[in-house]
């Protein structure tokens, strides 16, 4: 599991986080933080692109396998990767990296999940295309999350 650089974390005891908004009530055996102060957004989307062979001159069209690059949030417990309804688990290294071959031609959408199995968040990767150039952001192939 990537852990929560510490700055990042939740800095309410368990006290608080276990007290019910609405009556100060402490939920009984309640011992982790109320999930309002994880952090959202770009923070907790898996970051994803696909990589153009090496030397490779070669039309989009021609090229049947990318390698993707998969980088996960902060306090991702696991991550899968979705192509075409197909849900395919991905091995993440220590610091929450992975790579896997997919076909080129093929949407797909990472995603990321917490210890407790929900979205943290979820990334979608443009097939490769020829025109893939341009300034980064300016269209969906040129962005690394939407």
């Amino acid at each position: 599991m990537v852990r929560l650089p510490r700055s990042s974390q939740c800095s309410r005891t368990e006290a608080e986080s276990s007290r019910s908004p609405s009556t100060g009530t402490r939920s009984a055996g309640a011992t982790t933080c109320a999930s309002s102060c994880r952090p959202t957004g770009p923070y907790t989307r898996p970051i994803a692109w696909r990589l153009r062979p090496e030397g490779s001159d070669e039309p989009a069209r021609r090229i049947t396998q990318t390698t993707v690059v998969v980088v996960a949030p902060a306090g991702t417990e696991r991550a899968e990767l979705v192509q075409d309804g197909t849900v395919t688990p991905l091995r993440l290294s220590a610091d929450g990296a992975a790579t896997l071959r997919t076909p080129s031609a093929t949407e797909i959408l990472v995603r990321a999940y917490d210890t407790d199995g929900d979205l943290l968040g979820e990334t979608p990767v443009a097939p490769l295309t020829d025109s893939s150039g341009g300034l980064p952001g300016e269209a969906r192939a040129t962005r690394v999350v939407d």
